[in-house]
């Protein structure tokens, strides 16, 4: 075997290693949020609101429509070495659907439980 070739092997293997232990990493540090409340805007547009950190990627990761439901599930990856806010930030993010929310339920996919909804506007008074 040519000593430079065993030598790429390696570095590949290193990187493979690399790229899993990230990956591990990204995984242990996404959370799912309990989402806390909906809001109407349109018949296939709901906004939905969650309390996120400073240091905090926060996003809607699925969004899934059955004919009675449609459950949302928030993630949020918390950035390490950065010191987080008590209580928490309060957020909201645009959801839509493909078909109008009609009398389907909205469910939180972190807990399976219904949301409930509200009518009033922005993420403060809404809690």
């Amino acid at each position: 075997m040519i000593p430079h070739a065993a030598s790429a092997g390696k570095s590949w293997l290193v990187a493979a290693l690399v790229l899993a232990a990230g990956a591990g990493v990204f995984v242990a540090l996404d959370r799912p949020d309990p989402i806390d409340y909906y809001r109407l805007v349109g018949d296939r547009t709901i906004v939905v609101g969650t309390l996120t950190g400073v240091a905090t990627w926060s996003r809607v990761s699925s969004v899934t429509e059955t004919p009675t439901s449609v459950v949302v599930a928030v993630r949020s990856f918390d950035i390490p070495f950065v010191p987080r806010a008590e209580g928490g930030l309060p957020i909201e993010y645009v959801v839509t659907l493909d078909s109008p929310l009609g009398d389907r339920t909205v469910l939180d996919a972190s807990t399976g439980a219904a949301v409930r909804q509200t009518d009033c506007i922005g993420p403060a008074p809404c809690r």
